[in-house]
């Protein structure tokens, strides 16, 4: 059973990459554009989650954590 789930895992890998590949060879501007869009929106829905996350937190382990430090990096990189 644990060689089927990794045949499967390696089955949809290799269609994911054959699809990307196809898409690519179609339209790589519009294609790239549209990834790097999704990875910014990605990166700042993030950077907000943790930028939140670090004031409600209590102010005692607000202190010792970076989750702001990682949203404002992540709000930055979006």
């Amino acid at each position: 059973m644990k060689t089927c789930k990794e045949n499967l895992s390696n089955l949809i890998m290799s269609l994911c990459e054959l699809v990307i590949g196809i898409l690519l060879l179609i339209d790589p501007i519009g294609y790239t554009t549209g990834v790097i869009v999704v990875v910014g929106v990605v990166l700042t829905v993030l950077g907000i989650i943790s930028a939140v996350s670090h004031f409600r937190l209590p102010p005692e382990e607000a202190a010792q954590g970076h989750q702001l430090t990682v949203g404002l990096i992540e709000i930055a990189g979006g």
